[in-house]
């Protein structure tokens, strides 16, 4: 059996270049309906790294929770992450101002005293250029469905 790093490594030999983009699309959410109508959707820049083969999967790994924690949510655990054909996906509830609704928010909303957006992100990583597939991302993220 391969490791994530061999089956990587296929792209290209010795320097790997990691981008991290995404997607984020944002619904109105009812406790009792579930998604409704989509409100936004937009996609941020890639970031772009480097890293040698012998660090290839952790600095994969590690990259992707920091982009998470910079652009989105302060705490992802990767079983809350779900794994598409070719994206890492994860969504969680917000509020009015697009920030992560506390649990007050969330009561209010379930009794519909409130409204909340289910904000939808899908990432996409690349290494040299290759967009990484649901077999490597399984290999990455074992803890996450698929």
């Amino acid at each position: 059996m391969k490791t994530t790093n061999s089956k990587i490594s296929n792209f290209a030999k010795g320097h790997y270049i990691l981008e991290i983009s995404s997607i984020i699309d944002t619904y109105k959410d009812s406790y009792h309906e579930g998604q409704l109508e989509q409100v936004n959707c937009y996609t941020l820049e890639k970031r772009k790294f480097t890293t040698i083969k012998s660090l290839l999967s952790k600095k994969i790994k590690n990259e992707v929770f920091n982009y998470i924690e910079l652009n989105f949510i302060n705490t992802c655990e990767e079983k809350n992450m779900c794994i598409n054909p070719s994206s890492l996906c994860f969504d969680f509830l917000v509020n009015d101002n697009n920030v992560i609704a506390t649990e007050n928010e969330i009561e209010l909303w379930k009794r519909e005293k409130l409204n909340l957006y289910d904000q939808m992100i899908q990432l996409f990583i690349t290494v040299n250029g290759v967009q990484l597939e649901e077999d490597i991302l399984i290999d990455l993220f074992p803890k996450a469905c698929h």
